[in-house]
């Protein structure tokens, strides 16, 4: 968790000091809302111009797509900046998709005692 709360993109998605709108462009972040595969929540697209690509499935409830999306935000803050690209298949298993879950998770809760809820 220490990672994540250094991460500039975390801090101000978790601060509030900012529209969530603003904080998604000033990180060029688009969030799409897609009919994927049940087996697919989402993914992050990252473009080599730096701006990202954030499709959750729609067919899950708002808190399931909420976590969907802070897990795609742990890839962007943690995973890609380090790895230029990550691609598979039946990857749910993997250590970094496993981590993402758990931070996702506990970003979630701590928002969700603060506020109710993530936006």
């Amino acid at each position: 968790m220490q990672r994540i709360n250094s991460s500039p993109l975390f801090k101000a998605l978790l601060d509030c000091d900012m529209d969530f709108s603003d904080v998604m462009a000033a990180y060029g972040i688009t969030i799409y809302l897609a009919n994927l595969s049940n087996r697919l929540n989402g993914y992050v697209y990252a473009d080599p111009s730096g701006a990202y690509l954030v499709v959750v499935n729609k067919n899950f409830n708002v808190k399931t797509q909420q976590k969907i999306f802070l897990h795609e935000m742990v890839h962007i803050a943690i995973d890609l900046p380090e790895t230029s690209y990550i691609i598979g298949v039946d990857m749910q298993y993997t250590e970094v998709e496993l981590r993402a879950d758990r931070i996702a998770e506990n970003v979630y809760k701590k928002q969700e005692e603060i506020w109710g809820g993530i936006y």
